[in-house]
């Protein structure tokens, strides 16, 4: 009688695989493991191997990817903001710290996996995470009260600021090119998210 299989993978024999012998917790459900698998570096057991493959479509995490990518933006853009601000200096490789925490965020977020959906949100997040940042920089050099319906007015700035700030300096192009696309790179899609199964060796 043949063992059962999801996408090649069996899930009733166990190959030997070399893992330490620590961790011994599912990552997902925290369950004890005698036999795991691999996902995004991480040892799972096989209920929840099963589980992520049967629910497994091209964006079916783009939402909690997406949801922590904005928190973790937005928090870059006031990382940047206040860098501006306290300093006097408008360094612009700031954004490529802020473009690989929002990258890391998402991959966490989504389980390793990635595709275009993901590549797009994360790029999108760090050009947008920029403008906000001067955005900030400018209400805050502003004599104008602060108001929502200013905020409102002035939520287009979002977009055009950095391509303003590019235009004045062809470094400022490079560097928040190169953070753009190193989030992109980093949400690519997994050609094998899910391997094993592997057996735990103990001590």
């Amino acid at each position: 009688m043949s063992e059962p299989t999801v996408s090649g993978i069996q899930f009733n024999r166990a190959e030997m695989g070399a893992a330490p012998a620590s961790a011994k917790a599912c990552a997902r459900c925290g369950a004890a493991l005698t036999s795991y698998y691999l996902a995004a570096q991480e040892m799972i057991c096989p209920n929840c191997a099963q589980t992520e493959l049967a629910n497994d479509s091209a964006t079916a995490r783009l939402p909690a990817a997406l949801g922590l990518g904005v928190l973790t933006a937005l928090g870059g853009a006031l990382a940047y903001y206040l860098f501006i601000v306290l300093t006097g200096y408008s360094m612009a490789i700031v954004t490529i710290g802020v473009a690989w925490v929002i990258a890391r965020a998402m991959r966490k977020a989504s389980h390793g996996r990635g595709g275009t959906a993901y590549q797009v949100s994360a790029a999108l997040l760090v050009y947008l995470s920029v403008g906000i940042a001067w955005l900030g920089v400018g209400l805050h050099h502003s004599t104008l009260p602060l108001s929502p319906a200013l905020l409102i007015r002035l939520l287009p700035l979002v977009v055009t600021l950095p391509l303003r700030i590019m235009e004045h300096s062809p470094l400022e192009i490079v560097i928040i090119g190169f953070a753009v696309l190193h989030a992109w790179r980093t949400m690519r899609l997994d050609i094998q998210p899910i391997q094993g199964p592997f057996q735990l060796k103990t001590s």
